[in-house]
């Protein structure tokens, strides 16, 4: 299997994985397991057609099913928190509105596309600026929705309401496919080099684990240790006692990391100081693990090609 091919296996797993994550995390209270059929079939339809017109980039056909991921999160989000009145059977039949309008003015523009793709996949990326074209209508109908709750429509008035704003985007995205399918594109060149360029960086990011991993596993046992020998270092669960092992590396962990839910709380001056420490080591880590991640990336391609 060639380099490209296996950077393909990864990044069609890692979408196929996300895809069903989102799929699944959106699915609850939209017509209960009905939602998720819609927005498989509609990724399935797309992602098809898509293959169809375009068979000879599979890194194109890829982003686009994450676009859809995206498009899924966003208007999930927009039903909870503006249209929770809206009829569910009309969250079914608009969700596929925008993917099929998108579909249909790519097939409208279908030559211009192909051209797209025709292009050396190694040229300068310089379309992003035309993103902002068809993203800030869309970004201002989301945003005016937010106007919404509050008044005292009537379902009926959200649903008419709803559809609107959904016809609208729909329309949006069919009149700029083929600028939609330009960000594609440059986003699936970006996309490709990134998992291609996945595999140089294995080694690199086991060594920061294998570190990350020691100094979670030194600091849980210097603070199961000392609260060993001298007893009432932490409040846990609001109760002053003996921490566990167990406990002991959960802690080590969210200290680390900076988090701090606080249903571990020390109390032992020893261990603060202890736990300053290990804040400070594990931010160092961080800077210098980063510094070396990019520093590893950039030069061994360049050994490989002096030997």
């Amino acid at each position: 299997m060639s380099m490209g091919d296996r950077s393909w296996v990864r990044a069609s797993a890692f979408t196929a994985v996300l895809f069903l994550l989102i799929t699944l995390a959106t699915s609850r209270g939209q017509v209960g397991g009905l939602f998720a059929l819609v927005v498989l079939l509609a990724t399935l339809v797309a992602v098809t057609a898509f293959y169809r017109l375009f068979p000879d980039r599979h890194f194109f056909t890829i982003v686009l099913t994450n676009f859809l991921a995206v498009y899924t999160c966003i208007f999930s989000f927009f039903i909870e928190v503006n249209f929770a009145p809206v009829t569910p059977w009309l969250v079914l039949a608009t969700f596929p509105l925008p993917v099929f309008t998108f579909l249909a003015g790519a097939w409208r523009n279908r030559t211009t596309i192909h051209k797209l793709l025709l292009q050396d996949q190694h040229r300068e990326i310089h379309h992003w600026g035309k993103v902002f074209r068809w993203l800030l209508p869309a970004f201002l109908i989301g945003g005016l929705t937010f106007a919404l709750p509050g008044h005292d429509f009537t379902p009926f008035e959200y649903d008419l309401l709803f559809l609107a704003s959904m016809s609208a985007i729909a329309a949006i995205v069919f009149f700029v496919s083929d600028e939609v399918c330009s960000f594609l594109l440059e986003t699936s060149l970006l996309f490709e080099l990134f998992f291609a360029g996945m595999k140089r960086l294995v080694i690199p990011a086991f060594a920061f684990f294998s570190f990350y991993s020691l100094i979670v596993i030194v600091y849980a046992c210097i603070y199961r240790i000392i609260d060993t020998l001298g007893g009432g270092g932490f409040i846990i669960g609001g109760e002053l006692r003996e921490i566990t092992f167990t406990e002991s590396l959960y802690f080590s962990i969210v200290t680390l990391s900076t988090v701090g839910y606080g249903d571990i709380v020390p109390v032992s001056n020893l261990i603060r100081v202890i736990i300053s420490s290990q804040i400070v080591v594990g931010a160092l880590l961080i800077l210098f693990g980063f510094a070396e991640f990019v520093s590893y990336g950039r030069t061994k391609p360049q050994r490989r090609s002096k030997d």
